[in-house]
């Protein structure tokens, strides 16, 4: 199904797991993938937590979504999970729990949306998101045929095949995004649990202290950045399976 955004694109929307369920579990994706996340991480997430209803959905510009990949930013992105969250309220009810994943985790503490009793973070970036920046301006140099452009259009090989093109709003958003204070905040109006992978080739783990300080817990599991392994990947699902019934107990 589509949800239009603010501008009117589509946002491309799957609902799944138990429909009749009291609780829906949205998940936000990372920058640059889709409702699948990298390596499929949320397909094996959702068969995981089937007995909740399970909302995935593509940023617009990736995916099935509408719109281009250059006009993709942080306060857009923000944006569409903000329509994506009133979608599911007004269809489902306001029982909503989060999980964000890489970048995503920024999008959800920028929007910081009231009402969200259960977030949990996956592998989320810096905290200071000027290393951020740092981390994927040096992914996107090392890749045969990357261009870097923070004032144009900057190519992005991806692993997968595919080529993604950023624009500089995409850049803008992330310099001026006050990462350490928006993460804060959205910790008060939730309970935040964040999951750390120790071997992440992504991110640096320099200024994690702030996940450490905000979260109700704050978990180093094995695995990279997308847990690729099957046995990671297989204990981080167990984890988070954990975490949820917890809350709903």
């Amino acid at each position: 199904m589509f949800v239009n955004n603010v501008v009117g694109e589509k946002i491309d929307i799957v609902v799944e797991g138990n429909l009749n369920s009291p609780i829906s579990i949205v998940f936000v994706h990372g920058f640059g993938t889709n409702k699948d996340e990298g390596a499929g991480l949320f397909v094996d997430l959702s068969s995981v937590l089937r007995e909740y209803r399970i909302v995935r959905f593509d940023f617009t510009g990736y995916g099935m979504s509408e719109g281009k990949q250059e006009d993709t930013s942080l306060v857009k992105e923000a944006s569409d999970l903000n329509s994506v969250l009133g979608f599911v309220r007004e269809k489902y009810g306001d029982r909503i729990w989060l999980i964000g994943m890489s970048l995503g985790c920024y999008v959800i503490a920028l929007l910081s949306p009231k009402g969200v009793s259960k977030t949990v973070f996956i592998s989320p970036p810096d905290s200071n998101p000027v290393i951020t920046i740092e981390r994927l301006a040096k992914r996107i140099k090392s890749r045969k045929g990357g261009v870097l452009d923070y004032n144009g259009i900057t190519i992005y090989p991806r692993s997968n095949g595919e080529t993604q093109k950023i624009g500089p709003t995409f850049w803008k958003s992330l310099r001026e995004f006050d990462a350490a204070t928006a993460i804060s905040t959205y910790s008060r109006k939730t309970d935040l649990v964040t999951i750390i992978p120790v071997n992440d080739e992504i991110f640096e783990r320099k200024n994690m202290d702030v996940y450490d300080k905000v979260s109700s817990s704050c978990i180093r599991l094995k695995g990279d950045h997308a847990f690729a392994v099957k046995e990671e990947r297989e204990a981080l699902a167990s984890k988070i399976a954990d975490i949820f019934k917890s809350n709903q107990e």
